[in-house]
């Protein structure tokens, strides 16, 4: 059985990342979604920025969600998503090799991440609630 986890980055402020939560909750259980606010953080804030930078190259939007399947990072989502674009996403992502990056206007997929970003996203590793996952 596949085990999906979600790790979400934004604000305790943001109602897209709140209701990112939500939508993750109810979908696949509060056990496995867990959410980091950089509000106050700013460790965790810098790390972010990084990843951002080095990960995905466009405009920084939050939430920004790491999609976990079987203790590997298999994708990132930038931004809000409705419950079906959930569904959607996470089909994909289950049905492909390459890791999927959905950006604000365009996904794209890698088959690996640079070496920079491997870095970043294990720094901010060090300030997420959960971080028992391999890049």
């Amino acid at each position: 059985m596949t085990s999906l986890k979600f790790v979400i980055v934004g604000s305790k402020k943001c109602r897209h990342c709140i209701n990112t939560k939500r939508i993750l909750m109810e979908k696949y259980g509060s056990e496995n979604v867990y959410f980091n606010s950089f509000l106050g953080f700013k460790e965790l804030l810098y790390s972010y920025r990084k990843v951002f930078d080095n990960c995905i190259g466009e405009t920084r939007y939050i939430p920004l969600t790491f999609v976990i399947v079987d203790g590997y990072i298999r994708g990132f989502v930038v931004g809000s998503r409705n419950s079906n674009e959930w569904d959607e996403i996470i089909e994909e992502i289950l049905n492909t090799e390459n890791k999927m990056i959905y950006g604000s206007s365009k996904k794209w997929s890698v088959d690996k991440f640079k070496e920079t970003c491997i870095s970043a996203i294990d720094e901010m590793k060090n300030f997420l609630d959960f971080n028992n996952f391999t890049v």
